[in-house]
């Protein structure tokens, strides 16, 4: 029934134990909130951290956890894409914090790629060719 439906689109407050729980509950949340586009780049990044890691308790990921995937995804693709799923992963974590699903975000304090401008230049070269 109806009150059925929207409850259970309603985030839970309770903490999850396992990765793939938390990205049921947030793939929920951004395909209900966010485009299309958005959608398929989370997709992608619990696809690859899953990849790299398999399914995890999300109190053993650590900061540790998230350099060896941003150096595993740099043998991979750009320096961009590393820093888009950085920002993705962060993301994530915090969606949970914000609906009580997990405690902590990993990523925090993990910096960034510094993009050189090089890179930089050929990357906004292929967005104005599109």
């Amino acid at each position: 029934n109806k009150i059925n439906e929207i409850n259970s689109t309603i985030p839970s407050s309770k903490p999850l134990k396992m990765f793939s729980e938390l990205e049921q509950k947030v793939m929920n949340y951004v395909s209900n909130n966010f485009r299309k586009g958005t959608v398929k780049i989370y997709n992608n990044v619990f696809r690859n951290f899953e990849i790299i890691f398999g399914d995890r308790p999300l109190n053993q990921i650590t900061n540790k956890d998230i350099e060896y995937y941003k150096s595993c995804r740099l043998k991979e693709v750009t320096h961009t894409t590393v820093n888009i799923d950085l920002n993705t992963l962060k993301s994530i974590f915090n969606i949970g914090i914000k609906f009580g699903w997990c405690l902590h975000n990993p990523v925090k304090g993990i910096k960034r790629i510094k993009i050189p401008q090089k890179e930089r230049l050929e990357q906004l070269g292929k967005l104005s060719a599109i």
